[in-house]
């Protein structure tokens, strides 16, 4: 199986699967796996001198994606530093390519990627250089009405409110939202998750009316798309009752909290038993802190 392109992409859905069920350990194992097979692989290219550079250029995409699966996998461990090397040795492998850097959407994603890091790691200053150069590089390539390029916004705007600047925030964040209407239309949760993001930048404010006018809108999207049991929309109700509670209005804060509450009490029933070692032990540690 070694120099197995097929069977590294096999490892790697295996790893994914397993970060999406929580389970890092197997995660990295399946990962590490694919990401040391592809090496062999691309290190083999180079070795005969294989004219194709466009093959060349694959096996690097490949190894890319390997790297910023494994900084997924650390960023979901709350491990950002060990992230944020993977991250950086995704960027360097792009660079590698035979094409420009600013001409290739994947090399977007990376930067994106490390822009998370290092707001995970209250870096608010890169952060925003790599969402904004990520913004930049989709703009280009992919326009200013496609789906990637209002997370860019989205992003970007969500580091302006991390940062006090709530003017920026809203301008952002309002973009992304007039995109999103524009692609996914006003039933979307793309849609409701930058009403969402309006209503708290209001609630930072302290403009208490707005903000509840943005997350019942984006509570009856959740409520429509997802049911009333859903965890999104149990998040949505939840907003709803900080913003009761910093007006001041107690009876309704604590009737809508309740609310959620019940619910996701109810999804941790109906869950639990399904949950890996790694989520319980993360579920518990979360209610201890509170």
């Amino acid at each position: 199986r070694e120099r197995d392109p097929q069977y590294a992409s096999l490892l790697s859905d295996i790893g994914s699967a397993y970060r999406e069920a929580g389970d890092f350990q197997n995660a990295l194992k399946y990962t590490m796996k694919s990401l040391e097979i592809r090496q062999q692989i691309l290190d083999y290219h180079i070795a005969i001198k294989h004219p194709d550079v466009t093959l060349g250029d694959s096996y690097r995409d490949a190894i890319s994606r390997s790297y910023n699966n494994l900084g997924i996998i650390y960023s979901g461990m709350g491990d950002y530093k060990t992230a944020f090397k993977y991250y950086s040795l995704a960027l360097e492998i792009m660079k590698q390519k035979s094409i420009q850097t600013d001409e290739d959407i994947s090399y977007a994603t990376s930067v994106d990627n490390l822009g998370g890091c290092y707001q995970n790691l209250e870096d608010y200053k890169n952060a925003i250089i790599c969402y904004k150069k990520a913004m930049e590089i989709r703009k280009r390539i992919q326009g200013e009405e496609h789906p990637d390029y209002a997370y860019s916004l989205s992003h970007i705007g969500t580091i302006y409110r991390l940062m006090g600047d709530y003017q920026n925030a809203l301008k952002y964040h309002t973009q992304a939202l007039e995109i999103r209407k524009k692609v996914f239309g006003t039933k979307h949760p793309d849609y409701s998750s930058s009403l969402a993001h309006l209503g708290n930048i209001y609630d930072d404010m302290g403009d208490y009316q707005n903000a509840l006018k943005y997350h019942k809108q984006a509570m009856e999207i959740y409520k429509k798309v997802y049911g009333e049991k859903h965890t999104y929309y149990a998040v949505s109700l939840s907003n709803i009752g900080f913003v009761y509670s910093n007006m001041g209005d107690y009876q309704n804060a604590i009737k809508t909290n309740k609310l959620a509450t019940e619910i996701h009490k109810d999804n941790l029933i109906r869950n639990f038993s399904f949950m890996t070692a790694h989520e319980r032990e993360a579920y518990w540690d979360e209610m201890n802190d509170l």
